[in-house]
């Protein structure tokens, strides 16, 4: 997330598909040029869930 036109970077967890999301991380505007790691603990699922990983696009030509 490196740029001075960055979005944002959320992550959601959903139990079905087709069914409600719910957020667990979001990062928004330029945090740097390098990686940055991240450990998401999901504990309260017995059953199978889906994560998905969104990355919304900024205003601009100046993200990367």
């Amino acid at each position: 997330m490196y740029g001075k036109n960055i979005g944002s970077l959320n992550v959601y967890k959903r139990n079905e598909v087709g069914g409600s999301e719910q957020l667990l991380f979001s990062k928004q505007k330029e945090v740097g040029n390098y990686w940055q790691r991240l450990d998401l603990k999901i504990t309260d699922s017995t059953r199978p869930f889906q994560v998905i990983v969104e990355a919304v696009r900024g205003d601009g030509n100046n993200g990367g």
